[in-house]
């Protein structure tokens, strides 16, 4: 029963003549913050007499399955999905909510309308049991911590000097401050000396009036001195002080069959012509400069793509049937440069000059850079050309648009005109696909033999039954498992190319998966990221005792304990990559011999 004082609105308002609320028959003193339990989606606030309420918006579970949603249990305000994960609203990007009880598993609106959900791994704490803190709203222990004057976080064990008095170091001494004040001696300079506080340390110290040094970032420049701490700005010390100048970029009118390019190590981008990448992947499709899909099954070794005009590279791939008759796979890729040649073999290994490199990445300037960039290797040459290769069948060649209409081999003459790119060394062009690609055969014969590619139909020398398999797990690829990138990737290519491999390889899900990864790799490079693996399709498996876990478009350029306190945006800036599939560790954690560790467990 309402108080004979009060007299409570709809609208949330309370006009009262005491100094206490009463809601639901129960009073409540000013200022005292509470919830109806006839209406716990209300926030109340008591003032002196007065109620006022906010009402909490609960997400929308319009995409959720109705027979998934949980009605809010007691004392909770809001349904929840149990089968939380798919599409999301565009107000809704950013966001982070967790449909489960459990407060380790979240799920946050990415850019791309999804639902984007994983489950937090806690990392070991290194504090005694009794120091262990547990709040059932968070997801994992934690040691008891110390907060400073700051509002800074700092772990047991931990010290600091504050902000404004380097003199004064504290520690944490599981949750208690301590703090001890250093005296500095006395100093008297000399005629030609200044007293010289470094930044950052307590006592002063006497130094030539002609040796001021400036402190960036905890590297010291001497008097005079100029650096630069990023390719646009440029510092200059002069007597202890720091002047720096950024330097700004005229705006670019790149026209269409150019794109903008920043050189490493430069500040402004500059107009180049676009790039071609050309891909073999599958039991092999090729998909050209031009665009042009190319299938043929040799086992020998081929031209994959040269220069035809200046002969700075060539890159030959090898090709064996891996136990199947009629058709065959990538499994090894040469590259030849001038001053250099790779050679990528399966697993994937690297060998440079005839030598096995085990540790990556390599770099010989300033001709080439080996690296590992997820699963695969990325070879990026001072020739404009740069090869990516998973070590399983998949290898792409990107190259400058400096080399259009010069190129030649399986790859097509990179002319924007894809019905010529089926031309042979002798300059015909063919409509046969196993005389185009028999005719880049390249060298002698490998041991053991190879065989040339003749033109065959998998699916129908495999019969009505064959085909239809292949044509129903293929299908996946135009479904709504990938629909959001069909505008972008037309899927009718892969499709072909899948339903070709499924047929040759009966009952082998390899294939599918190969084609079904480059499909999904594509999208990615065109802004479109699709968490499609599953433990039943093609899933990808990290340890979670080093506390990795899968990410379909991670950082190439993983943070390590060796680039951990470079910014974001240097580190991305040196990273010229696309996302890739790869175990990778939480947004907290960084990479050191494997394993995720925290930031401050580096050594």
């Amino acid at each position: 029963m309402k108080s004979k004082h009060s007299a409570l609105l709809e609208g949330g308002e309370l006009f009262s003549q005491v100094k206490e609320c009463e809601r639901d028959g129960i009073k409540y003193k000013s200022g005292e913050r509470f919830s109806p339990s006839s209406r716990p989606c209300d926030s109340c606030t008591c003032d002196s007499g007065h109620i006022f309420c906010i009402r909490h918006e609960c997400p929308v579970l319009i995409d959720c399955p109705e027979e998934s949603i949980k009605p809010p249990g007691e004392g909770e305000c809001c349904p929840t999905c149990a089968a939380f994960g798919s599409i999301c609203t565009r107000d809704q990007i950013g966001q982070l909510f967790h449909p489960y009880p459990d407060p380790c598993f979240v799920c946050q609106c990415s850019e791309d309308f999804m639902w984007v959900c994983s489950k937090e791994f806690c990392p070991a704490l290194n504090c005694p049991i009794d120091e262990i803190l547990k709040n059932d709203k968070e997801c994992c222990p934690k040691c008891r911590v110390c907060i400073s004057e700051g509002h800074e976080t700092h772990l047991h064990g931990d010290s600091w000097t504050l902000p404004n008095d380097p003199c004064n170091i504290c520690s944490c001494d599981f949750g208690l401050i301590h703090c001890n004040k250093t005296v500095c001696p006395g100093i008297s300079c000399g005629d030609e000396e200044t007293e010289f506080r470094p930044p950052g340390d307590c006592c002063s110290i006497c130094i030539s009036s002609t040796d001021l040094s400036c402190d960036y970032g905890g590297a010291y420049y001497e008097n005079g001195q100029s650096w630069k701490p990023d390719p646009c700005t440029t510092c200059l010390c002069t007597q202890g002080k720091m002047h720096c100048h950024n330097e700004r970029c005229i705006p670019l009118d790149c026209t269409s069959d150019e794109i903008p390019s920043v050189d490493p190590g430069q500040c402004c981008p500059k107009c180049i012509p676009r790039p071609a990448t050309c891909l073999a992947f599958g039991d092999p499709h090729y998909r050209t400069f031009d665009g042009a899909s190319i299938s043929f099954q040799g086992t020998c070794r081929y031209v994959l793509t040269a220069d035809c005009s200046t002969q700075k590279f060539s890159i030959v791939v090898e090709n064996n049937d891996r136990g199947f008759n009629g058709v065959s796979w990538t499994h090894r890729v040469v590259i030849v440069l001038q001053n250099a040649s790779v050679d990528l073999r399966a697993g994937p290994s690297v060998y440079v000059k005839g030598k096995h490199v085990e540790n990556l990445p390599y770099f010989e300037d300033p001709v080439l850079y080996v690296e590992k960039t997820g699963r695969s290797v990325l070879v990026t040459t001072d020739v404009g050309v740069q090869v990516l290769w998973n070590g399983d069948g998949f290898v792409e060649v990107t190259v400058s648009g400096i080399y259009r209409g010069k190129t030649c081999g399986l790859c097509g003459n990179f002319n924007n005109f894809p019905e010529d790119d089926m031309r042979t060394p002798s300059n015909q062009t063919v409509t046969s696909e196993a005389k185009f690609g028999n005719s880049w055969k390249y060298g002698d014969v490998q041991p053991g033999g190879c065989t040339e590619s003749i033109d065959i139909d998998p699916c129908s020398k495999g019969g009505y039954r064959i085909r239809k398999i292949a044509n129903t797990k293929c299908s996946i690829l135009k479904q709504s498992l990938f629909s959001s990138c069909h505008q972008f990737i037309r899927p009718e290519p892969f499709f072909a190319a899948c339903v070709y491999d499924v047929c040759a390889c009966s009952e082998n899900d390899d294939c599918l998966c190969d084609i079904l990864t480059t499909y999904s790799q594509e999208c990615s490079k065109a802004g479109v990221i699709l968490n499609w693996r599953s433990e039943g399709l093609c899933g990808i498996h990290c340890s979670e005792e080093e506390g990795l876990v899968f990410d379909e478009c991670g950082p190439p350029c993983p943070r390590t304990c060796e680039n951990r306190n470079l910014p974001i945006g240097i580190l991305a800036s040196q990273c010229f990559k696309p996302c890739v599939p790869s175990c990778q560790c939480s947004a907290d954690k960084v990479l050191h011999n494997g394993r995720c560790i925290r930031p401050e467990f580096c050594p």
